[in-house]
């Protein structure tokens, strides 16, 4: 009797575990695309029209989840979107601060404070020598193919 059980065909591939750091970057990044859709919605409300602060937020919130899967994934360069946009997260999460600070609102500064751990915690995460390798950089996770072209003669 055959097996029930899914079994790719042809060679079995190099399986590099998922180091827990990466996957604690792509929670991190996850809650960190959930505070920008939340700053986006926020721009959206108070603005029916598209500017350009609004458009930086959709990019933000775009390349923070783009980076996020790819973390997650092990694509390579994850790691460096997610970080990318983490800084843009904390500048426009700094932007809001120095909004409520100029509006002389102390109280809701704890906002600011609270959309800052998504970013930071990418910040902490995503450069880290494991999630680099596990974002393609390891050479056992490198196509089967090799290089593509000829080798450069020196």
């Amino acid at each position: 009797m055959p097996s029930t059980s899914f079994r790719p065909r042809g060679p079995e591939p190099d399986l590099v575990p998922r180091p827990r750091a990466a996957a604690v970057a792509a929670a991190f990044g996850a809650l960190m695309t959930a505070e920008l859709l939340f700053l986006a919605v926020m721009l959206v409300v108070g603005n029916s029209r598209l500017d350009r602060s609004g458009v930086v937020i959709v990019v933000l919130v775009l390349a923070a989840a783009a980076g996020t899967l790819m973390t997650l994934q092990g694509r390579r360069g994850g790691w460096l979107l997610l970080a990318l946009a983490a800084i843009g997260a904390l500048a426009a999460v700094g932007m809001l601060a120095l909004i409520l600070i100029a509006l002389e609102a102390p109280g809701p500064l704890a906002v600011p404070a609270l959309l800052a751990v998504g970013p930071l915690g990418c910040l902490a995460l995503a450069p880290q020598r494991s999630v680099r390798r596990w974002a393609g950089l390891h050479p056992t996770r490198r196509p089967a193919g090799g290089r593509r072209g000829p080798a450069p003669s020196h």
